[in-house]
């Protein structure tokens, strides 16, 4: 037995309150990038990916090997600042930057460049190209791109749909710029509010993946996002909550409620086909789990299973297990816009308060209406008969207040969303534009990031 998980997750979060007391708010990114070949943007082949991983080991950083199937799926490396990853994301065709957290938006770009710049250098080197984009623009999503990792192996037995047309293998060409800041224990509720509350402003307003499969998608702007409600459509634990979040306990106990995956012991997965929510298993005397093969085990839940549970709620924003305000809802950002979600999710969370009455002006079900409809038409979506636009104005205004209150110039990063908004186009609107005109060469002209991350011109209008 594991005895009131609830208890445990909220000492957790009180220690992480205290560590943090009396310090400047901190912030890190997760940024996924697809890998493409040049000229023809496919995805590159397994092999070409293991030399990525090479160059890092050769400029000391330390392989990463998944302990299913013993092979290299990324390399970590370890400075004064603390520790940064580069992985291999759900598709092999997707890497992954870490980054340890940083207490100013500047010192975090400085890390995203100098991790980045071997890689960078290494597929220039090698005829590949890392895109700023949501998803991959040539190749489809395939079970084929599936990343050799363990934990791959057991979703589309957890979550069976009976349809061959829906599996995880839907992520394995899609890329996503999500941001951690600390958030402190009382403002868990306003936060998971204003950044669930907010999925659909950000959406309308960083959409980046309309160009997949060879083609321009004809119903969604971002169909990245599109993808989490196709693969759950039935579960609470993608988008948006169904709920407008009010209290941590609350919120924590309806984690505890979910349907459990998998733990891992040795590094391997353990399904938990018979528990109806995380909460049963870990009051049960003997759980009893399914290996991959198929052979029933007596199974002790551990501390350690609470952390891998919480990965497994995918909710627009989220309580991550570094007990962060995990900001997840937004598609990979073009080169200028690197730091964009970064000092989006930052400035929003200097300026709390002002984000919750914002949001508190709308009702839930009409903020979640608002997000499918993001999701189809961008800037051109509407929320409680207003133009999404109007909501997007005003929190860009409450971000860029909560970063001129840090004193640290930081506000000048949310300059291309502002962009944007004057000209009402997100980036998939700008990346349809360039495929129409020139197909993959007009996305390499766009969203083709160098060591500079300069705006590398293609369709302004």
């Amino acid at each position: 037995m594991l005895e009131d998980p609830l208890q445990l997750l909220i000492e957790r979060l009180e220690q992480a309150n205290a560590r943090r007391r009396g310090r400047t708010r901190q912030v890190g990114l997760e940024l996924k990038f697809p890998v493409v070949v040049r000229p023809t943007g496919k995805a590159p082949s397994r092999e070409a990916i293991q030399g990525i991983w090479r160059r890092l080991e050769e400029r000391g950083w330390q392989l990463l090997r998944d302990a299913h199937s013993d092979r290299a799926v990324g390399a970590k490396q370890a400075t004064g600042g603390g520790t940064d990853v580069v992985s291999s994301a759900t598709g092999y065709c997707v890497i992954e930057l870490a980054t340890a957290p940083q207490p100013c938006l500047a010192s975090l770009e400085q890390r995203v460049r100098a991790a980045l710049e071997p890689i960078l250098r290494h597929c220039r080197d090698q005829g590949l190209q890392l895109l700023g984009q949501g998803i991959h623009p040539i190749t489809a999503p395939s079970p084929a791109l599936l990343t050799a990792k363990g934990r791959n192996l057991f979703w589309d037995d957890v979550f069976d749909h009976g349809d061959p047309q829906v599996g995880v293998y839907l992520f394995t060409t899609t890329a996503a710029s999500q941001a951690h800041v600390d958030i402190a224990t009382e403002e868990i509720a306003d936060a998971l509010a204003v950044f669930n509350g907010l999925a659909a402003a950000q959406i309308a307003l960083n959409a980046n993946s309309a160009v997949w499969a060879n083609r321009v998608d004809p119903r969604h702007k971002a169909v990245h996002e599109s993808f989490w409600d196709r693969w759950l459509p039935d579960e609470d634990r993608v988008g948006m909550p169904t709920a407008r979040p009010a209290s941590p306990e609350g919120y924590l106990r309806r984690l505890l409620d979910l349907k459990p995956v998998y733990v891992e012991r040795g590094g391997e997965p353990i399904m938990l086909p018979s528990f109806a929510s995380f909460s049963e298993f870990c009051a049960s005397r003997h759980p009893i789990g399914v290996t991959g093969e198929g052979k029933q085990v007596e199974i002790e839940p551990r501390a350690e299973d609470l952390d891998l549970h919480l990965t497994f709620c995918w909710h627009n924003a989220r309580i991550s297990k570094y007990c962060t305000l995990e900001n997840r809802v937004n598609c990979q950002q073009p080169p200028e816009a690197m730091l964009a979600v970064g000092a989006l999710s930052l400035g929003l969370s200097e300026g709390l308060q002002e984000a919750r009455q914002l949001v508190d002006r709308y009702r839930w079900a009409d903020l979640r209406a608002a997000r499918r409809e993001a999701i189809q038409r961008g800037l051109e979506a509407r929320v409680d008969d207003q133009l999404l636009s109007v909501l997007c104005r005003e929190m860009l205004e409450i971000a860029s207040r909560g970063l001129r209150a840090r004193g640290r110039s930081e506000e000048r990063y949310l300059a291309p969303l502002w962009e944007r908004l004057s000209r009402a186009r997100c980036p998939a609107d700008q990346a349809a534009s360039a495929f129409r005109r020139r197909g993959i060469e007009g996305i390499f002209e766009r969203f083709a990031i160098n060591e500079k991350f300069e705006d590398r011109g293609g369709d302004r209008s």
